[in-house]
């Protein structure tokens, strides 16, 4: 329902000001919450940051003799919750919220800021909403209430955060009446889509995609091959045959002899990769730590030193295929009209 516009004159209902900073002597307009609290307003802010009150405004307005004690009013049908959020992004003010929002609030808040047509409102949301508590510890939640009201870009946002939790029942529990079929489902292929993607990064011995030499992880990890061998054996360490994309002098691929540290390691990301296809999960103690402790030699453990800056390079190339993984989202509605400056 569109806000109306009430008279000065005549009787009116019974309301109560949100007060500071809503409360300017010398605003000229009033907004009225459905819970019928006023907050005193300018025009020439609604009017820059929502072309939906430009265009009010536009219109024939009350005679402008009429005193200050008789602002128009317009009659909002959100909150006044939801209308101290809209309005906080807007003025030059410090939030005036008491409490951590619940998804249902930011949702409402999306909403709002849409029906108003509130582009730099809906960026600073999105924000908000990438860096709040329930995003990160309840993504498929958030997600599908997202999807729901084909909020685009927030549920995007879900839909990677979710990708640092498994996709199973487990996880879903007691949030199943905030999801429908066709999100979960959507969210379970772009999960499944993902994982592939990014376990195929390391699914063999060719990492081609590393094309990379820096010191602190090639020049340790590529010392390997001059294990000292130890008594009673006709070799050193057990190795593993690598390729990686990096150029020989003659412009062929290099070899790399892996340790079993270095191998094992890869094997568990591999792994951990299938369900959390996310750079948190390589480099998580669970998968680093085992070939710290393995038993080796002390030539094959010096290799480990440049094990942090592959970990780096595996996450970048973890979200670099992860970032192409789209198609799946594609229900999605375009949401660029609503990053788009509203005209001065």
């Amino acid at each position: 329902m569109a806000p109306t516009k009430s008279s000065p004159k005549g009787l009116e209902e019974t309301s109560t000001p949100f007060g500071p900073p809503f409360d300017d002597a010398d605003a000229d307009t009033i907004l009225r919450s459905s819970d019928r609290v006023d907050f005193y307003v300018y025009r020439v802010i609604l009017s820059k940051s929502s072309s939906f009150f430009k265009s009010m405004f536009s219109l024939p307005q009350p005679d402008a003799s009429i005193s200050e004690k008789q602002h128009p009013v317009i009659k909002l049908t959100e909150t006044s919750r939801i209308v101290a959020a809209l309005l906080t992004f807007i003025y030059p003010v410090e939030s005036v919220a008491t409490e951590p929002e619940s998804l249902d609030d930011m949702i409402d808040d999306f909403v709002a800021a849409r029906k108003y047509d509130m582009a730099f409102v809906s960026q600073r949301l999105i924000q908000k909403f990438a860096e709040s508590k329930v995003v990160q510890d309840s993504p498929v939640e958030a997600f599908c209430v997202m999807y729901s009201h084909e909020l685009g870009e927030a549920a995007r946002l879900a839909a990677k955060a979710s990708l640092k939790h498994r996709m199973n029942l487990d996880i879903i529990g007691d949030k199943l009446p905030y999801i429908n079929g066709a999100a979960l489902h959507q969210l379970w292929k772009f999960h499944r889509a993902c994982s592939a993607t990014a376990a195929k990064a390391i699914s063999d011995t060719h990492l081609t995609w590393i094309t990379t030499s820096e010191r602190t992880w090639w020049d340790f990890a590529y010392t390997s091959s001059s294990c000292i061998q130890k008594p009673g054996q006709k070799s050193g360490c057990l190795k593993y045959d690598y390729v990686v994309g990096i150029r020989n002098g003659n412009g062929r691929l290099t070899s790399w002899d892996a340790t079993a540290p270095w191998h094992n390691y890869i094997t568990r990301a591999h792994n951990v990769l299938l369900e959390h296809p996310c750079r948190e999960a390589v480099a998580h103690d669970s998968v680093l730590n085992p070939s710290y402790e393995e038993k080796t030699c002390h030539i094959c453990r010096c290799t480990l030193i440049g094990l942090p800056e592959f970990i780096r390079l595996l996450g970048d190339e973890i979200e670099r295929r992860v970032s192409e993984v789209r198609h799946f989202l594609a229900y999605f509605l375009d949401t660029s009209h609503l990053m788009a400056p509203t005209e001065g």
